[in-house]
């Protein structure tokens, strides 16, 4: 009996303790405070958001990526892949900011997802479809966009319960949360960084 009990308490410590790197386990929830190339915009416009994977193995991972997102050199090249922290510019903090509200996945659902999403999340989508709604989805099964603590969020409370909004709801949006010229989001040339 004593054996059964030790097998069924290992079993949920590697349920619950799936990979770790000391600082963050699999499946943790990461952002990065990202500013615009706009000054008059500020820091902390947004977050970018990744899910950590540590060393585990995937289809199509390469050795030392230690994340999953949602990114990509344009909005339209955008796609979901395998990459590192130190990789990224700024410094990533753990961010499972909906552990409080919903539970999260255990590790092998969250698995399934990365390996489907991977190189196949659609087509990147401001309020529909970015990189919060991925991770989300991942860690919670449920996407959603909240984008805590930034110029933005705002805009995300307006939606019910941070959901995917209605997609003609972009076509709204201020033009300072579009993709616009530093020329029309701040006209004074005083107020844009040179370049």
């Amino acid at each position: 009996m004593k054996t059964l009990i030790f097998m069924f308490l290992l079993l949920l410590l590697g349920i619950f303790i799936y990979e770790t790197d000391g600082q963050y386990n699999f499946g943790d929830l990461l952002s990065v405070n990202r500013a615009s190339s706009c000054r008059c915009l500020g820091p902390n416009v947004y977050k970018h958001f990744a899910v950590f994977v540590g060393n585990e193995e995937f289809p199509g991972k390469e050795p030392g990526q230690n994340i999953f997102h949602f990114t990509g050199p344009t909005k339209d090249q955008a796609e979901c892949i395998f990459g590192r922290l130190e990789d990224d510019q700024g410094t990533f903090q753990l961010d499972n900011y909906l552990d409080n509200d919903l539970t999260p996945r255990i590790p092998a659902d969250m698995r399934a997802s990365i390996i489907a999403l991977h190189r196949n999340c659609g087509r990147y989508r401001l309020m529909s479809n970015n990189c919060e709604h991925i991770g989300t989805e991942v860690r919670y099964g449920e996407a959603r966009l909240q984008q805590r603590g930034t110029r933005v969020s705002w805009v995300c409370r307006i939606l019910p319960r941070g959901r995917r909004p209605r997609r003609d709801l972009e076509k709204t949006l201020p033009l300072e949360y579009t993709y616009a010229s530093c020329d029309k989001l701040c006209p004074a040339a005083g107020n844009r960084k040179a370049g």
